[in-house]
């Protein structure tokens, strides 16, 4: 449902969230409504109390998440085609990125399971193929795998 539905004022509304979890520090984020400077104001108020804010239009996932979990969709992709290990995708991507942990690791501190229902209600609202669930992410999530053991790391 858009932000504001069923409000008289629906331009006037604001969605204010904070988005935490293991694969991102809190990132407040403002959704926009039909205009600009009430997310302006949200934005001002998270820098008042020493936060940065990032601005988007309403739409299901965050910014955070419609990127991290259609990546690690693709990493996934990669194992299970045979590309690399769980291991050299995430080492690639923390010597070529910059990123503390891989897609892999953060991956597995989140959940399989988590990351196929937040995958599954992203595609259901946007029909983006980038968020169907592969194969094999989903065999890990219904059996509780981890795609790192400990030994790796």
């Amino acid at each position: 449902m858009p932000l504001g539905h069923g409000v008289r004022y629906a331009a006037r509304s604001d969605g204010a969230t904070c988005t935490t979890n293991a694969a991102v520090s809190s990132v407040p984020r403002a959704t926009r409504p039909s205009t600009l400077p009430t997310a302006a104001k949200a934005a001002a108020l998270a820098a008042r109390i020493g936060l940065n804010a990032v601005i988007s239009r309403d739409r299901p996932g965050f910014i955070i998440e419609a990127l991290a979990y259609a990546q690690y969709n693709d990493a996934v992709r990669m194992f299970q085609d045979g590309y690399a290990s769980p291991a050299d995708i995430d080492t690639a991507m923390m010597l070529g990125c910059g990123y503390p942990r891989g897609p892999l690791q953060m991956l597995d501190e989140i959940g399989a399971a988590n990351v196929v229902s937040v995958l599954d209600a992203m595609h259901a609202a946007t029909g983006q193929p980038e968020f169907t669930p592969v194969p094999l992410l989903a065999e890990y999530a219904t059996a509780g795998t981890r795609f790192r053991t400990s030994a790796e790391g």
